[in-house]
This record gives structure tokens, sequence and C-alpha cells, in this order.
């Protein structure tokens, strides 16, 4: 009986290494949140509703620009399709 692994598209090296990376950063963006939760529940005492909003405004800037910014990328590979590396490190820095 052959029992070998399918990993898929994790047995991409390049694949595996932005997948990781990725969901190490996902891991400390969602610390972020808690930490900032904790922050304002603990520190400032508000109220569970004001704890509440706290997710859905830092997830506004996504809902409110997704469509725009995906707009732009498509744009924005059509005459800058040979130059990969800089738009991926403009892409990384407009995350932040």
């Amino acid at each position: 009986m052959d029992k070998t692994i399918r990993l898929g598209a994790l047995s991409n090296r390049n694949f595996r290494q932005i997948f990781f990376a990725y969901a190490f950063a996902s891991f400390g963006d969602w610390f972020d949140m808690l930490a900032i939760q904790v922050l304002v529940a603990y520190r400032w005492d508000v109220d569970p509703l004001l704890l509440a909003l706290i997710p859905a405004t830092m997830g506004m800037p996504g809902v409110l620009l997704g469509s725009f910014a995906g707009t732009m990328a498509w744009a924005f590979s059509f005459w800058a399709a040979p130059d990969r590396e800089r738009r991926r490190a403009f892409c990384s820095v407009m995350v932040f």
C-alpha cells in the first residue's frame, strides 16, 4: 500500500513560503485586534456595544476600498506587467 501524502499546492516551495508567511502575518493581525479589544475593555471600561464595533471599524477599510483597490490592481497590471517585483512591493506596502 502506497502511503504518500499529497500536499497539493504546498508541495510548491514558493507557494509554501508565501502561505506560511501570510499565516504568520494573519496571526499577528488577529493578536493585534485581540490586544486592542482587551485594552479597550479593561482599561477604558466601555460597554459591549462599543467593544463590538472594534472589529467592524477595523474591517471597514477593506469593505469600502476593496473594489476600488481591486480595480486599480487590475488596471495597474496591464501597464506594469514586466515589473512584477516592484508591483509586489507596492502591494505589500499598501496593505500596511
